[in-house]
């Protein structure tokens, strides 16, 4: 039980009132509501917005240090749009390079009005972005020069459409290798192996990356070259 007590007051009049004392019991809001991330949009390379299932608590929000990126990246702003979303702006662009960025959102609340519930730390707390590109035009392979002696033993071609299909020759125009991008990341890794399952050797090598369509055609096509050294 809470008290609170009242003393030394007047009414409208300047007539003083007796002190008094009031005694009340506070219940504490009970709810079996969770609050979770519905949805969200890739707006741009850097800005992506985040929708929730309940009103949020600002100034959880606002705490940069409440979002944690993977691979690294920070937050430069966040901005509310409406009650319910966010809108999120990156300092560094997330690019389709075959990799899979995740965000995690951690010690976030929903309003007071909707109970201060804590966010999910499971499933609903976190969101996984793979981004594509439209076509060929600024694919790329990276590391270029390959350094058998510095690098991890695998080339990646990045700024792939969801949909390719990369052959790849040596400097002769033999058939070396066939890889393809399928799960929507935006790259894909080739270990150096050949199809006989052989490590390749140093040399200039060629690849022929070709989008295909809902009915297996090939709508676009890019030729480029790579070096691998000892």
């Amino acid at each position: 039980m809470y008290s609170i007590h009242v003393k030394g007051i007047t009414d409208y009049y300047g007539s003083p009132i007796d002190d008094f004392t009031v005694d009340f019991f506070v219940t504490p809001y009970l709810t079996d509501e969770t609050f979770y991330i519905t949805d969200y949009k890739i707006e741009n390379s850097k800005e992506i917005s985040i929708n929730f299932n309940l009103d949020l608590d600002k100034s959880s929000f606002l705490i940069t240090n409440n979002y944690r990126i993977n691979p690294f990246n920070s937050i430069e702003t966040v901005s509310f749009l409406g009650t319910k979303s966010i809108n999120v702006k990156f300092k560094y662009p997330i690019k389709s390079t075959g990799i899979t960025y995740t965000i995690k959102l951690e010690n976030m609340k929903s309003s007071i009005e909707t109970g201060n519930i804590e966010l999910l730390t499971g499933a609903g707390s976190y969101i996984v972005l793979s981004t594509n590109a439209n076509n060929l035009s600024d694919m790329y392979v990276f590391p270029n020069p390959f350094s058998l002696s510095e690098s991890d033993g695998t080339v990646y071609f990045a700024n792939l459409p969801a949909k390719t299909d990369i052959i790849i020759f040596d400097i002769r125009g033999d058939r070396i290798a066939e890889i393809s991008e399928r799960d929507g990341n935006g790259g894909v890794s080739w270990n150096l192996t050949n199809l006989k399952g052989e490590k390749v050797s140093s040399g200039i090598y060629i690849y022929r990356a070709a989008v295909i369509d809902a009915s297996n055609n090939e709508t676009e096509v890019k030729l480029g070259k790579f070096a691998i050294t000892r």
